[in-house]
């Protein structure tokens, strides 16, 4: 995958609020499973799976093994970070 294209794929899967309050409680909780997320977020099965599908398919969040726990890549945590000193630099 291009530089160009993984970072549309970031952009976009971030820009959803719901996918970004998930890839932020990852980052935040280290190792977290379906049944928390769901819960925590107060989703259906098949609604979860599809932002954590997006988040992984845009390199957010990995799953080391099937039915596992997700964690933040080291991409998602950059990202993250980046907004997070971005968000202080535009509210000086």
């Amino acid at each position: 995958m291009s530089d160009v294209k993984l970072i549309s794929k970031v952009l976009s899967a971030l820009s959803h609020n719901t996918r970004f309050k998930i890839a932020r409680y990852v980052q935040k909780n280290k190792k977290v499973g379906f049944k928390e997320l769901k819960t925590k977020f107060n989703l259906n099965s098949n609604t979860l799976r599809f932002h954590l599908r997006k988040l992984q398919d845009a390199k957010i969040i990995v799953q080391p093994t099937k039915r596992g726990a997700y964690l933040i890549s080291k991409l998602g945590n950059t990202m993250l970070t980046f907004y997070d000193e971005l968000k202080l630099k535009t509210t000086r």
